[in-house]
């Protein structure tokens, strides 16, 4: 769908005002980031990248396939395995009024303790319950229903729950701010083939790859590639560090799908990646995605040593299988109903309970794993394993058994 024009003009008075607003974000996201400069340090071993190399706009695999090489740790890749992400095989239709049978331990037990009540989160929204995390039984009251699965309640209720998790009011002058914002963001045009051009382009490329199997969008998909197009063209201009990279296109996905609000999309889409810096993950060279990668390598190292021995033997790189989960939040690896399932427990519960999920699917896998040649290993960890431990109900991690506990 062509994009209406506005006269060079105006369009350019729109862009100088908008653009200029960017930078000052900008600056603030980069001050605030200046914390992590030593963190990121140590991660420079693994992602290297050839600097004698202007960096192009290119998928994030590509760009961890192109480091140069680690010779102490996992070796490189074989670069002629397949790691496109936008494969969208093992994607499903969404079924709001499923059970948990097939999503996690906590399944039948839980739906019959805990009643899911869509007026309850509407309540708390009303209210601004935002700080529900300093209240201990409010705090343990959330987590529980989260855990019983949210999409067990009405499409308003669960948007209700999503708004509430992030601290998002939407009648607050912030978010009607962010909105205004978001109606600016979109009527911007490129000025040739400026950033903002290859931005465009390549998000229309990859909306084209995205959820395109869902029967419940088949009737609407042009509609909604449409909005999802908006959603990511409005971040790319609000976070310029960041712009558009391959991945965002499938975390705007499944919000869009659950909001249906474009603008609101657009602010759950800024929250989320705000949440333990997860934008961190697609700025030039990564940094985030060698943090998370480096606690998994960690866990392997130290609780399961014989894996981690068999890993190096075999000359495996965990960094290249390991960046679709993180860049997709698992959602090209799973089915749309797991897949918001986690991102709901991950708006929740933060990071760890990402990183807790992969030591958890390593160390259910490890024998199996050491009956694997360096290829099968790519190709179980980068796609199978995922799936597999869902259909086993052995992926998402059990409520009372660890978080509940902790409290």
């Amino acid at each position: 769908m062509e994009l209406s024009k506005k006269s060079t003009s105006k369009t350019r008075q729109n862009n100088n005002l908008l653009f200029t607003a960017s930078n000052n974000k900008k600056k603030q996201l980069s001050q605030s980031n200046a914390g992590n400069s030593k963190k990121e340090k140590k991660f420079d071993e693994l992602q290297s990248l050839d600097k004698n190399t202007k960096p192009k706009k290119i998928g994030f695999f590509d760009k961890l396939l192109n480091r140069k090489k680690n010779p102490k740790k996992f070796m490189q890749v074989d670069p002629e395995h397949n790691l496109n992400f936008v494969n969208n095989e093992e994607v499903k239709t969404l079924d709001l009024k499923r059970g948990l049978n097939k999503h996690g331990n906590e399944s039948k037990k839980n739906q019959q303790e805990l009643q899911i009540d869509a007026a309850q989160w509407k309540d708390w929204l009303e209210q601004n319950k935002m700080n529900f995390r300093q209240d201990k039984e409010l705090f343990r009251n959330i987590q529980q229903k989260v855990f019983a699965g949210l999409h067990l309640m009405t499409q308003n209720g669960r948007r209700d729950a999503w708004l509430v998790i992030l601290n998002i009011d939407p009648n607050s002058s912030q978010i009607q701010e962010m909105i205004k914002d978001y109606h600016r963001y979109i009527e911007v045009q490129p000025q040739g083939e400026d950033e903002l051009f290859q931005n465009e382009r390549d998000i229309r490329k990859d909306i084209c790859r995205t959820f395109t199997d869902l029967e419940m969008l088949a009737q609407t998909q042009l509609q909604y590639q449409e909005k999802l197009f908006n959603i990511l063209k409005a971040y790319s201009l609000y976070n310029q560090q960041v712009g558009y990279m391959q991945g965002l296109n499938f975390v705007a996905g499944m919000i869009l799908i659950i909001m249906q609000d474009e603008p609101i999309s657009y602010v759950v889409l800024i929250k989320l990646l705000e949440k333990n810096q997860w934008d961190r993950l697609y700025i030039d060279q990564t940094p985030k995605l060698f943090e998370l990668v480096y606690k998994i390598r960690l866990y392997i190292h130290q609780d399961l040593p014989k894996l981690y021995k068999y890993f190096e033997s075999v000359g495996l790189a965990l960094d290249p299988l390991l960046a679709s989960p993180f860049f997709t939040l698992f959602s090209n690896l799973l089915d749309i109903s797991s897949s918001l399932l986690l991102l709901e427990r991950y708006m929740l519960l933060d990071e760890d309970y990402l990183v807790d999920i992969l030591k958890n699917l390593f160390k259910q896998f490890k024998n199996e794993m050491m009956k694997m040649d360096c290829w099968d290993l790519q190709v179980f960890i980068g796609k199978q394993m995922y799936q597999r431990a869902v259909d086993q109900n052995t992926f998402f991690l059990n409520y009372h058994d660890r978080y509940y506990k902790q409290q």
